[in-house]
């Protein structure tokens, strides 16, 4: 592969790393086209380290979007009068003492 169609293929790449938050300087990219092993590596550790924070904040709206679900699921099973409203012979502690 020629230079020019590694540097043309690193600017697409780039491009799409854009999208995702991992930036590519021109000289990095450029140590990347000679073969910097190094360089690589770092690269694919920081695309990685991307990778795991998307996941995590994925993980994350998918365990809030299931709770807020089951709550309103558990809000809807509710018999009509336990919800908000108290019976006239319910009984309920305040500060210490029980009330009706």
């Amino acid at each position: 592969m020629t230079p020019a169609a590694k540097l043309y293929n690193w600017n697409v790449v780039t491009k799409a790393l854009d999208i995702y938050g991992v930036k590519l300087e021109d000289d990095v990219k450029s140590l990347i086209i000679a073969g910097d092993l190094q360089m690589i590596v770092d690269t694919l550790q920081r695309i990685h380290e991307v990778e795991l924070d998307m996941i995590s904040r994925s993980e994350a709206a998918r365990l809030s979007a299931e709770a807020q679900n089951r709550a309103r699921a558990s809000l809807q099973h509710q018999p009509t009068g336990a919800r908000g409203k108290a019976k006239a012979n319910d009984k309920r502690t305040c500060g210490g003492f029980i009330t009706e």
